[in-house]
């Protein structure tokens, strides 16, 4: 069994495939998901610093985003 560091460290090195947002949902609260070319889905937030997200923060700046790459963690 992979400790926890073992896990981050692994998936570090993954090489993570791009893929396109296709659309945003809310989730909780602050949290959006966003569904990805390839079917998968992927939680996202704004936290500073852990995570620099403002465009999650406006509609419009998230419609923005429709198109944009992100890496897929399932992939």
């Amino acid at each position: 069994m992979h400790t926890l560091f073992a896990r981050q460290r692994a998936l570090r090195n993954k090489r993570l495939t791009k893929q396109p947002i296709l659309a945003f949902y809310s989730s909780k609260g602050e949290q959006w998901r966003v569904e990805l070319r390839c079917g998968h889905h992927q939680l996202l937030t704004h936290q500073p610093p852990f995570h620099q997200r403002p465009w999650l923060l406006s509609p419009a700046l998230r419609h923005a985003m429709v198109g944009c790459w992100l890496p897929c963690k399932e992939c």
